[in-house]
């Protein structure tokens, strides 16, 4: 963040109602950077500018880089690439019984396989099979190796040979669409069904999968199982929840288990007690089903040799949660989101 910028930010902080003294907020600041390598960025996203955010929050942070030492600490690195992997993903949770978005096909030019075994090598075998899905019935399409919604597409399967892009409602030739994928998707993608959503979270936003980020050290010399947890909700017409995608973010309130106020990562600093679109409340609100997500992310994490560290992502299904990916590297700023000390949350000290 460039002085200048900086100087309006603590400006505007410490001219709004609830907030600390600018004098208090500089030396934060400095402390902050000193002990922990963290810049204003940071300090403004945890909103540790609030007059409630005690002292020990403040400091309670490690950096980046003893963040990812402690990762590689919990985390065996043998094993990464196997858990990132969406169709190995799948294959391990569902060999244990783990529930995931109903797979149809991995396509791949080399070793793509539908599920009954059937070559998926080339965009008219997929096409083929796309074409045996009911008409009108969603699916989406992940890169097998990408995060934060890269490459992320859907499409609503339509007449012979034709399917709708759910982003733009194109009709396009199907084969042509996933020749698209294809020259995209160097390591191949993923063909998933759409998840129908529990109704809560359909409210929400019903053109995006509303998931939760759970975070989990499974480890039995912490307190809880579970670090932290937040829910993204996208916008309206968006088909993703990512927060670098404007989505809004609502912690999870670590004692009640209710939902806070939310707000987005990027952009004006506006707080959301509903959602903006939908006019649901959700501030101070206890999302149904939320302990049978902890309950299955932990199973999740377990499934996975040497992984004991990972943000869980799992939607809500009408008949209960789905595990939609593992992150064994989670993004550093969860821990911000919801005003979470990095410091307690391993073992040893970072």
């Amino acid at each position: 963040m460039k002085l200048k910028a900086l100087g309006e930010a603590l400006r505007r902080s410490s001219e709004g109602e609830g907030n600390k003294a600018l004098w208090r907020q500089v030396f934060e600041l400095i402390v902050l950077m000193l002990r922990s390598r963290l810049g204003p960025g940071f300090y403004y996203l945890a909103r540790l500018d609030d007059k409630d955010v005690p002292w020990r929050v403040v400091t309670g942070f490690a950096s980046v880089k003893a963040y990812n030492r402690a990762v590689h600490r919990v985390n065996d690195a043998t094993f990464y690439r196997a858990s990132q992997h969406k169709a190995i993903e799948k294959a391990v949770l569902g060999t244990y019984g783990l529930p995931t978005p109903e797979l149809i096909a991995y396509a791949d030019p080399l070793r793509g396989r539908a599920t009954d075994g059937a070559a998926m090598t080339t965009p008219e075998a997929v096409a083929q099979l796309l074409d045996r899905v009911a008409a009108d019935e969603e699916v989406c399409f992940k890169q097998a190796h990408g995060w934060g919604g890269e490459g992320f597409r859907a499409a609503r399967i339509g007449s012979a040979g034709e399917l709708v892009d759910l982003a733009t409602n194109e009709v396009r030739n199907t084969t042509n669409y996933l020749r698209e994928l294809f020259d995209s998707s160097p390591e191949g993608f993923v063909i998933e069904r759409f998840v129908a959503q529990h109704e809560f979270y359909s409210k929400l936003n019903p053109t995006s999968i509303n998931s939760f980020r759970i975070l989990i050290h499974d480890s039995p010399d912490v307190e809880s199982s579970w670090i932290y947890a937040f829910l993204r909700v996208g916008r309206s017409g968006a088909l993703v929840d990512n927060a670098t995608s404007g989505a809004i973010i609502f912690p999870v309130d670590p004692v009640a288990k209710c939902l806070q106020t939310g707000f987005v990562k990027y952009g004006p600093r506006i707080t959301y007690a509903v959602h903006p679109d939908s006019g649901v409340e959700l501030s101070g609100v206890r999302p149904p089903d939320f302990d049978a997500a902890v309950s299955l992310a932990l199973d999740a994490v377990r499934a996975f040799p040497g992984i004991t560290f990972a943000g869980v992502d799992v939607a809500m299904a009408a008949d209960g949660p789905r595990i939609l990916e593992l992150n064994v590297w989670p993004d550093y700023a969860g821990f911000a989101y919801c005003q979470v000390p990095s410091r307690p949350s391993f073992t040893a000290r970072v």
